[in-house]
């Protein structure tokens, strides 16, 4: 099953396609020119061995002279008995001269043109003749008969076919050679716009562009701009919003301050109080986002933690603690992570008793109090809106709905565990920085 899977994974890839693509066509054409060139060669094979049997043909006929008015076949110098193999030669006035080694006559062929055949001697051996019409001077025609053993003959072809075969592998590989190379560059070539629109698409994430940059090939430039049409689109729907909270914090502000001017009771002016306080700090919120749209990169996590921490010591008597930590830092707008981080603290000031710890390390956000703490079966309700489990403690129930909408919208995560001192430990991860 794991090739199969592996192949899927594959497929999946827009590289792994672009592989087996060109894997394919590398072994498709490497394949299709290896037959093509055999098949060609084979068709040609005995073709090479006539021109090996002519050329003694040739060597032969340069022997014939002319003597006394008829041609003759001279062998001053007895070179005819170096020719190698079986001979023969038909001279135009009957004569018939031939080699030792052959015994019987080899008949005269018919056709007009060069002709291979077999011949069977008188000692049954199998020959191979090449047969070649010669015309002379005053319209004579000599016939020149070259053969060879057709076991010898099968051996010279097999020669033939293994040296070709050797050059063949070497062309071969290094044809494959230089389609291997032309395959890598084109996946290197397709891959690359690609890589640089995950590095301009991470580079929008961690803010630091808005937008998609660059020169790409038309077809990624069309994907380019459709992403940057749908951020401009997605900005305009973010500013409406924040636009029309402020604009409902606004028409909130005026009546709840009037009603608390009007009505007596300390009961109703504190919750008009926290009321009031949440529209206080939409309108702050909607203000801060408008100053800036869009963050302005990675927020170094602790300076943030040790200006909230001083400012809520001031407000409760309790040890507020904030642990060495390291420098871990998110992608978020500064003041959604002072509004996290507030109203993260500020819950555990509210229900600690005489202890709260924070800590950051490697990303991750630690905020622990010594109070009663919740039930692990209460942990989602926490996060709704408007719940309370406590109803001892003001409070709207919407701070912590409020926060894990704002993680949420970075990519992060908030839960929940029982801390060491008895309260409640949150934990707090932040999306991947890129």
């Amino acid at each position: 099953m794991a090739t199969p899977y592996r192949l899927n994974r594959l497929l999946k890839s827009l590289t792994g396609r672009i592989t087996l693509v060109t894997a394919f066509g590398l072994i498709a054409s490497g394949a299709t020119t290896v037959l093509s060139v055999l098949w060609i060669f084979e068709a040609t094979l005995d073709e090479q061995l006539d021109n090996h049997l002519a050329a003694y043909n040739d060597v032969i006929v340069a022997a014939i002279a002319e003597k006394e008015g008829q041609l003759s076949l001279e062998n001053d110098h007895g070179f005819l008995a170096a020719i190698p193999r079986y001979w023969q030669v038909n001279l135009p006035h009957g004569e018939v001269a031939k080699s030792e080694a052959l015994l019987s006559d080899i008949p005269l062929s018919q056709a007009e043109s060069a002709e291979r055949s077999t011949f069977v001697d008188e000692d049954g051996k199998a020959l191979v003749i090449y047969q070649q019409g010669f015309t002379f001077p005053g319209d004579r025609k000599v016939t020149i008969s070259f053969g060879l053993e057709q076991e010898i003959a099968e051996t010279y072809k097999a020669q033939l076919r293994r040296s070709f075969r050797e050059n063949l592998l070497i062309a071969l590989g290094l044809m494959l050679s230089i389609l291997l190379v032309a395959g890598v560059l084109i996946v290197v070539i397709v891959r690359k716009p690609l890589r640089s629109v995950g590095k301009a698409l991470s580079d929008v994430q961690s803010a630091e562009t808005t937008r998609i940059e660059g020169e790409y090939p038309s077809e990624i430039a069309d994907l380019s701009n459709q992403i940057n049409r749908l951020l401009e689109v997605n900005e305009a729907s973010i500013a409406r919003q924040r636009e029309f909270s402020a604009n409902v914090a606004h028409a909130l502000k005026t009546p709840l301050t009037v009603i608390r001017n009007d009505d007596s009771s300390l009961l109703t002016k504190q919750r008009i109080d926290e009321l009031l306080q949440l529209v206080d700090r939409s309108l702050a919120r909607a203000k801060a986002d408008g100053m800036n749209s869009s963050f302005t990169g990675q927020i170094e996590i602790y300076p943030i933690m040790a200006r909230i921490v001083e400012g809520y010591r001031r407000l409760y008597d309790l040890r507020i603690e904030l642990q060495e930590s390291d420098r871990s830092k998110a992608a978020i707008n500064e003041a959604d992570l002072f509004e996290v981080i507030g109203n993260l603290v500020e819950n555990a000031c509210k229900f600690g008793k005489s202890k709260v710890l924070l800590s950051v390390n490697n990303g991750v956000v630690l905020i622990e109090d010594d109070g009663d703490g919740v039930e692990p079966e209460n942990y989602t309700d926490i996060l709704h809106r408007s719940v309370r489990l406590d109803e001892r403690v003001p409070g709207s129930g919407l701070g912590l709905s409020v926060t894990k909408e704002i993680i949420a919208a970075y990519g992060g995560q908030i839960d929940f565990e029982r801390s060491a001192f008895g309260g409640l430990k949150v934990i707090v991860s932040f999306g991947p920085m890129a």
